[in-house]
């Protein structure tokens, strides 16, 4: 299994990494345990998780702040299928002659 210590949910769920606001209030250790508990962000927001009785701790904070745990790991995310509009002939190298 990954360290989910290193991935985008985990590092988003967390408070402020770099430019990306994460949710408050939890820390690595609080994401981790939640990510392998439930396997990923869309787990921890499914309906029987939210309606449990025992919700507390990291759970509830993240839990609580759904929309900006959404939004940090929307904002982490590489996009991979970005149209440049050029063809691998308009990337190759030409050299130039200098006058």
């Amino acid at each position: 299994m990954p360290n989910p210590a290193g991935s985008v949910s985990s590092r988003k769920i967390r408070g402020k990494q770099g430019d990306v606001p994460g949710v408050e209030v939890v820390g690595k250790k609080g994401a981790t345990e939640l990510l392998n508990r439930f396997g990923s962000l869309h787990e921890i927001f499914a309906p029987e998780v939210a309606n449990g009785e025992k919700v507390k701790g990291a759970l509830k904070k993240v839990l609580e702040q759904r929309e900006q745990a959404e939004l940090s790991v929307r904002l982490a995310t590489l996009q991979h299928d970005v149209e440049l509009g050029l063809s691998l002939k308009d990337l190759r190298y030409q050299e130039t002659t200098r006058v």
